[in-house]
């Protein structure tokens, strides 16, 4: 930390900007944030190398292992789209409630994130990444877009076959408002060849519509 603070020079504060969000005390350190948010797109790299180190992860070392989840909210409060593998990447790595924090990063980033996660999405083969941008895409079931891919996507064998990449689609198209598309999912809910798990799942969010 001390050679952080030797880095810094009055033109760029970066380097103790970053180890005072390191070493904040308080659960969510406003003060440090906002510091760092006001450089903007300067300090992104900074931040990103910050999400990415595994040292910085540990509880053991400064920051209790929180500066990742920090440096992720500051990059969705800057919304850069330079941060989007870099946060995208991180899904199914951290913990939990860092995890989240790197999904509203991508969902505050907004247009540029949909579109490369719509794009991961519907790669093939399919692979651990096509559910890493389903778990992100939840964050945006709302858009009509995404729930439509989402919607394409569960009709296709290989993917219903796939029970972890079909659950996470199945609960984007929770936010479908089309009543034709709507129609589609109750039908697909009847499809016996569903595995049991996925349908139960449809069913559920049919049901959730007339509540």
């Amino acid at each position: 930390m001390r050679q952080l603070y030797e880095l810094s020079t009055p033109k760029s504060r970066h380097p103790q900007l970053i180890a005072d969000l390191i070493l904040a005390e308080e659960e969510d350190p406003k003060a440090e944030i906002e510091a760092i948010v006001a450089e903007q797109g300067s300090i992104v790299s900074a931040l990103l190398e910050l999400l990415r180190s595994e040292k910085f992860s540990d509880p053991l070392f400064p920051g209790y292992g929180l500066a990742p989840t920090l440096a992720a909210r500051c990059l969705g409060i800057i919304g850069d789209k330079r941060a989007i593998i870099s946060l995208f990447e991180g899904i199914g790595e951290l913990n939990l409630f860092s995890e989240e924090h790197l999904l509203k990063a991508l969902k505050s980033i907004g247009e540029p994130a949909k579109i490369f996660l719509l794009k991961v999405l519907k790669a093939r083969p399919l692979n651990v990444d096509n559910e890493r941008a389903a778990i992100a895409l939840l964050h945006f079931k709302e858009d009509p877009e995404v729930s439509a891919v989402a919607l394409k996507m569960l009709s296709e064998k290989e993917v219903a076959a796939d029970l972890l990449l079909a659950t996470h689609l199945a609960l984007i198209c929770e936010g479908l408002t089309a009543q034709g598309d709507r129609e589609k999912l109750k039908s697909m809910a009847t499809d016996s060849s569903l595995p049991k798990e996925l349908k139960w799942d449809l069913l559920n969010i049919c049901h959730s519509w007339e509540m």
